[in-house]
């Protein structure tokens, strides 16, 4: 489903952190600004989006200019194709409804006999074998710790006192626990690039430099042990594949594998 926002920020420069906060919680397709002082000197760059400024057109009885914010790709928003989890996998099920009958592969032409059994297999699959997200994963920050947490909690509950009782003392407690919050995020991230710095050398190879940049930015990449097949069974579970790939090892390793000569 598309997502469509819009949002009167009155002040774009001091809400990015805001803007790109809504950005990567609901990934909208399209996300309109309304900014009272919007000059065209002004740039707006955010990663993944395009902005459209509506300016000297009609106002539509308001004093805000219009500025649009839609993604790069005109298809809508950014998702990842699913993918099968076969650890989630309920394989009983699946060998159950992946029944290829004769009738099936019992055709004049070949190519109709495959597309029969691919149905089939993806059928069960697609009952049997969950999916992952589409959505984009929020990737760790390298900065973001325990104080940051707190901070962020305790800001997200001073702005709830204050939208349900808009007093003074409300305001300015929300507004207290914004700046404290932003000042430890502020400070967790130059401790965070100071450490990154120097941890790099001159003896530091281009792999780990290219790992410490992409964990900089808070990109990972997780190893995911594929399915082991031993000829007579599949093997997904990591427990699984680690006792048969020991078991293999063991015979491998064992006297009776060894020839007389070497024994």
């Amino acid at each position: 489903m598309t997502t469509y926002l819009s949002w009167n920020c009155r002040g774009t420069r001091s809400k990015l952190h805001d803007i790109r906060t809504i950005l990567n919680n609901f990934h909208p397709a399209c996300f309109c600004l309304q900014e009272t002082f919007l000059t065209s000197n002004i740039p707006l760059k955010l990663r993944g989006y395009n902005s459209v400024r509506k300016v000297g057109g009609d106002l539509y009885n308001s004093d805000h200019f219009p500025l649009i914010v839609s993604h790069t790709d005109s298809g809508g928003a950014i998702q990842l194709p699913p993918r099968y989890l076969f650890q989630r996998a309920d394989w009983a099920a699946f060998k159950k409804l992946a029944v290829v009958t004769e009738a099936m592969v019992s055709t004049a032409d070949i190519l109709e006999a495959v597309q029969n059994v691919v149905d089939i297999l993806i059928h069960a699959a697609d009952n049997t074998i969950p999916k992952s997200s589409p959505r984009l994963r929020k990737f760790r920050r390298p900065w973001w710790h325990e104080a940051c947490r707190d901070s962020y909690r305790n800001q997200r509950k001073c702005w709830s006192i204050f939208r349900r009782y808009p007093t003074t003392e409300n305001l300015v407690a929300f507004k207290r626990a914004r700046a404290f919050a932003r000042r430890i995020r502020r400070r967790s991230q130059r401790e965070s690039w100071i450490k990154f710095v120097s941890s790099i050398a001159s003896s530091t190879s281009s792999k780990q430099l290219w790992k410490k940049v992409k964990a900089a930015n808070g990109v990972y990449k997780e190893f995911s042990i594929p399915v082991l097949n031993t000829g007579h069974m599949s093997y997904s579970s990591p427990l699984d594949v680690s006792n048969i790939l020991g078991q293999t090892f063991a015979e491998v390793s064992a006297v009776d594998s060894y020839s007389k000569n070497m024994a």
